[in-house]
Formats: C-alpha cells, structure tokens, sequence
C-alpha cells in the first residue's frame, strides 16, 4: 500500500515553510508554542512509517495574524486553548472507545452492545460498565452517529429501540437528552454469545424527572432563512428567545461564506426536507436545525438530568439516506447540537458553529466514504478545524495552538485517527490552503464525492489530487 505523506527534499521544504509561516502567526496571536517550528518524528507520516525527524524551521520577525492566506474574516479573538497533548514519543492512554473496540473484537460484546457502550461514553452515562468508564473518553466519537444510522436498518426493533435515542433530535420523546430515554437507553443487553454479561448493564429503575427537565422548546421561527434554532424554555422564554436569537445570527452571518458553490466554498447542504408536510420529527421544514443545549437540559446521569459539556458539539446525519427511487445515498442532511452556554463566549460558539455546519456540508458531499466502522477518516475533523481558521480569521489564533499543543509535540503519523489527534492535523488542510488556496480544500471534498463507504484510500486520492503529500 502507498504510504501518504509529503516526502522528498522539496515537498517537505513547502511544508516547512508554511509551518514556520504559522509559528509567526501564532506568536503575534499571543499564543506560547516552542520557539521553533519542529516537524516531529512522524508527524507527517502514518504511525507505522518511522520517517525521521525533519530539520527544525527557524523564525523569524513577529508577522500580523492577517498575513497568513486570506480568507473571510467574521468577529474577533478568544484566548481560549485546546485540551492536552500527547506527548512526544509517549504512547497515548487507551480511551473508552479503544477499550470496548477491544472488547468487540475478542468477541466479548457485539455489535449493538458496542454501539451502546459508545452512546453511554460519548454523553458520560453512568450506565457504562466499571472497566471501560474508568478510562479517559475520547469526548468526541463523531463515527457513532453514522454508525447507528447505517447499523438501523440491519437491526431488530429492539436493538434499534436501544440505539435511536442517541441519534433522533433533542426534541424528540425519545431522544437521549428527554425523561422517557431512560426506558429505552437503559434496558438490558440479554446475556448471550457476544453480548456482555446481564450484571454488566442492568435494568433500572424509573427514574424521578428532574426539574430541569425540557417540557418546552423555543424556535427561531422565521428569522433565519436557512436555520432553525431552537433552545430549552425552561420557564425563561425571554432568556431562551434572546440564545436563540444569537445563533441564528451568528449562523446567517456564516451561511453565505461557506455555502458558495465549489471551488468558492463547500457549496449548500442537503434539506432535512421538503414540501409544506415535513415531520416534526425533522424539525417541521428543510433548513438545518440546531439545537442549544446546556448543563440540565436534557440527559440522565445518575439518576439526574445533566450534559457533559465536552459532548455539546456535534453535527448529527439526518435524512434523506435514500431517494425517491429507494437506492441507498452516500450523501445525507444533518442537526447540530451546541453547548448553549458558549453564547457568553461568543467567539467560540462561533467556531464551535463553523466547525459542526461545515461537517453538515461535508455530509453533502459524502456521508459514508470517510467513515469505516468506528473510524472517521481524520481529513473530516481536519478541514472542519481548518474552517474555523478559515472563516473566522480573526480568531484562528485559538485554533493554530492544535498545532503548537498537539502536534508538535505528538509521535503520531498526520493519518492517525487517535484521540484528538486529527483536529491537529488541520495543519494539512491549512498547508494546502497556502499552496493552492481554500479551493483546494473544497475541491477535495468534491473528489471525495467518487469514494465508495469506508474507502479511505479513495478519500486519500482527492486530497493528494489537490495538495500531493509526495514530491512527484
């Protein structure tokens, strides 16, 4: 198999310079990464590749955060950085999620288990057995919610009862964020071949509706032509009205930016629906539906109502999955859920928004090629961290600490698909940005279009297409 990564004298001196670029930009930003530049051991190959540390790239004067490749620019900085980094040389700790992919593949849980487990890691549910909880999560499993919607179709009514609460909307009386969840999310995987054990996930009892429970939902109603907000009441329409009002602005203002047509932009999502009788459970029309959701909302947690808020951020697949003549589509609609309390940090809400509609506009493209059971290609979490440099220019200084954080400091190949590690590896993206312009991040996603369900060598091909990772 062919090995991606930029190689030879000359490939490897383009990425340099553009990351020597990018440590300028982030010193001017405020941010504190190495004084030099260093492409770490294998950083830029896959893990397996053992390529050999490049040289480091010197640098240079204090550059203006706008001198990098230009781009829309909406709003102003935050100072706030990402989470930890590996380590140079370390081996990360096994997550959750690498800990029940292990379990599933000594056949000690199935399928519908392992997807359950997944649902119960990714929202923090005390429903996860000891062995894998006491693991630190991934945060982020974006794979689960392709994975449950492809597994649906295949499963019986029961195991589907088990699974849809994680992936219908936050709206829905069965979804994992409403009070009637708990009879569905937490019933008995039956012992048996390849399930887990009954004393592993056990039958709980009815639960007391907490007070914060979501009886009431407030929508932005017309004021947005292309989304549909909608944010919990909680007896505080004001309060509700005035969040909802803020995300649909701040939505509108990205719309057009990154709804042009390639290779301008990644061009306009799907409709969740069309017509005067979409369902409710669609959101009632075609626009995109984001949910604001906080602390207390929606979700139980020993035997209370709360939302871990690493798990508020995430762009959820949605209808349409087949057309009108029943064939199954690689492309699909999503929702959006967001943490509402970033409303009082407004520029991360608006790269938290960036980030969650580009992978929405990603869908569009191709749902089900970068995805491989639980695996998301890493490019899908790199150009929509890419995005949010992109189209908030302003405020990219947040974004470029992934570099100076994580992936200086990581032994890991730009392909790996480990914890964090490929929102650090929008570097690649952001590279391809200064040698051919945005476009060829949109033109790659519009070859990324031809790629058949989980095949990253084809996903792989549109990208090298654009910004080839080997010297020719």
């Amino acid at each position: 198999m062919r090995r991606m990564r930029p190689s030879g004298t000359h490939g490897r001196a383009r990425l340099l310079s553009a990351i020597a670029a990018l440590t300028l930009i982030i010193s001017a930003c405020g941010s504190s990464p190495s004084s030099t530049a260093r492409l770490g051991g294998g950083s830029i190959a896959p893990e397996s590749s053992g390529a050999a540390a490049a040289p480091a790239a010197s640098a240079g004067p204090a550059t203006p955060p706008g001198s990098a490749a230009p781009g829309p620019s909406i709003g102003t900085q935050s100072s706030t950085a990402p989470g930890s980094s590996v380590a140079a040389g370390a081996s990360p700790q096994p997550s959750r999620q690498d800990l029940i992919a292990t379990a599933l593949a000594g056949g000690r849980i199935d399928h519908v288990t392992s997807l359950l487990y997944r649902g119960y890691a990714h929202f923090g549910m005390p429903e996860l057995p000891g062995e894998f909880a006491s693991a630190p999560s991934l945060g982020d499993d974006a794979a689960l919610f392709d994975e449950i919607v492809d597994a649906l179709p295949t499963l019986s009514a029961a195991d589907q009862q088990r699974l849809r609460p994680f992936i219908v909307r936050p709206t829905e009386p069965d979804s994992i964020f409403a009070s009637k969840t708990a009879g569905a999310a937490r019933l008995a995987v039956a012992p048996g071949k390849g399930s887990a054990p009954a004393a592993r996930l056990t039958v709980a009892a009815p639960l007391t509706v907490a007070a914060t429970e979501c009886r009431d939902w407030t929508d932005s109603g017309n004021a947005s032509q292309h989304f549909k907000v909608w944010a919990c009441t909680g007896g505080d329409p004001g309060s509700a009205a005035a969040d909802v009002a803020v995300v649909a602005g701040l939505l509108e203002e990205i719309w057009t930016p990154m709804t042009r047509m390639p290779p301008g932009g990644m061009g306009p999502p799907i409709p969740d629906g069309s017509g005067p009788n979409v369902s409710r459970e669609l959101g009632g029309d075609g626009r995109i539906d984001v949910y604001e959701l906080r602390a207390g909302d929606g979700l139980f947690r020993g035997g209370a109502l709360a939302v871990p808020e690493g798990s508020i951020a995430a762009a959820v697949p949605s209808p349409p999955y087949i057309d009108a003549a029943g064939n199954v589509l690689k492309t699909s609609s999503g929702f959006i859920l967001v943490n509402r309390a970033r409303i009082a940090e407004r520029d991360q809400m608006r790269r938290d928004l960036i980030h969650e509609f580009f992978h929405v506009l990603q869908k569009a493209h191709n749902r089900t090629g970068p995805v491989r059971g639980s695996e998301n290609h890493w490019f899908g979490e790199a150009s929509a961290t890419w995005a949010e440099t992109y189209y908030f220019r302003a405020g990219s200084a947040f974004v470029h600490t992934w570099f100076a954080s994580v992936f200086q400091l990581s032994h890991l190949g730009l392909e790996s698909t480990t914890g964090d590690h490929p929102y650090a590896a929008y570097i690649w993206p952001f590279f391809m940005e200064q040698e051919a312009g945005a476009a060829a991040v949109f033109n790659a996603w519009v070859g990324i279009e031809a790629a058949s369900p989980g095949d990253f060598r084809a996903v792989s091909d549109a990208i090298d297409a654009q910004a080839p990772f080997a010297t020719r």
